[in-house]
C-alpha cells in the first residue's frame, strides 16, 4: 500500500471457470483422457479485467495453461501482480482502516451476452503473507449489474466487487509521532520552570518547535495531499495545535 500516491500493489490468484460446449469429447473415444492442458491463446477466453487498475499493462495476469475437462469444463487459474487505485482515508492516520476496491467484469459484453458469478461470497486470504504495516481484516466479493446513461437501452453491464478491508498495526504510529510528540510538549511545558532571564528559555522554545516541523514533514511524506471537502487528519490538527502551543 503507497498511501502517498494512493495505490495498491496486490499479487493475486485469479481463478476463473466456465463451460465451453465445443470442448467436451468422450473419454472411451480417446484411451479414457478426461483432462487436457492447453494454451489459452488456442481457445475462446472471457475478456475479464480489473476496471481500477493502474498498471502500465492493464492486463498483467500471466496467461498460464487452462485446465480442460471431458464435460467441457474450462478452469483458468492465472497469478498477476496488479496495481489498483485505493483512495486513502487519513482522518485517523495512524490508527486508520482502508476499504480498497477490486472492480472484475467484462470489458465488452453486457449481461445478455455474458453472464459471471461468484463462486463464494469472499476471497480465499488462506495464502496470505502477514504484513508488518498492515493487518488484513477481510476481502468480501459482492455481484452487481450496472446500467450506464450514454447508453440507457443497453442492458446492463455485470461486476465483481471485492472489498479489501486492512486496519494499520498501532504499534508503529505511537514509536513515530504519538510518543514523541509527546515527549516534545512536555518539554515545552518545562520552559516555564525555567527563570525569566535564562537565556536557555529561547533555545529550547525553538528547539521543541523545530521538533514539531520535522515531525509535520514525516507526515507530509506518509500522508498524500488533501481537498478543501476533506476532512484534516486528527493527527496534523493535532501537530498544529502543539506548534502554537509552544509559539
Amino acid at each position: 500500500m503507497n498511501t502517498k500516491s494512493q495505490e495498491l500493489r496486490t499479487c493475486l490468484w485469479l481463478n476463473y471457470i466456465w463451460q465451453d460446449a465445443f470442448l467436451k469429447w468422450d473419454p472411451e473415444d480417446y484411451m479414457g483422457v478426461q483432462e487436457i492442458r492447453l494454451p489459452i491463446e488456442n481457445i475462446w477466453s472471457p475478456d475479464i479485467l480489473l476496471y481500477n487498475s493502474v498498471s502500465e499493462n492493464f492486463d498483467p495476469s500471466y496467461k498460464v495453461k487452462a485446465v480442460i475437462r471431458h464435460t467441457g469444463s474450462v478452469n483458468f487459474l492465472p497469478p498477476a501482480l496488479v496495481t489498483s487505485s485505493c483512495k486513502v482515508s487519513v482522518k485517523h492516520y495512524p490508527f486508520d482502516h482502508q476499504d480498497c476496491p477490486f472492480t472484475f467484469g467484462p470489458w465488452s459484453h453486457h449481461l445478455q451476452q455474458m453472464n459471471v458469478s461468484l463462486q463464494a461470497e469472499s476471497a480465499d486470504i488462506s495464502m496470505f503473507e502477514p504484513s508488518n504495516t498492515w493487518q488484513l481484516l477481510s476481502m468480501k466479493a459482492t455481484r452487481e449489474e450496472v446500467l450506464f446513461e450514454s447508453n440507457p437501452d443497453d442492458p446492463p453491464y455485470v461486476y465483481i466487487n471485492f472489498h479489501l478491508k486492512i486496519r494499520r498495526w498501532t504499534k508503529y504510529g505511537m514509536q513515530q509521532f504519538i510518543i514523541p510528540c509527546l515527549i516534545t510538549i512536555g518539554m515545552s511545558i518545562c520552559v516555564f520552570l525555567l527563570p525569566a532571564d535564562a537565556g536557555e528559555k529561547i533555545g529550547l522554545s525553538i528547539t521543541c518547535l523545530l521538533t514539531l516541523v520535522v515531525f509535520m514533514q514525516m507526515l507530509a511524506a506518509e500522508t498524500p495531499p488533501t481537498s478543501d471537502e476533506a476532512e484534516t487528519p486528527a493527527i496534523q490538527v493535532f501537530f498544529l495545535m502543539n506548534m502554537m502551543s509552544v509559539g
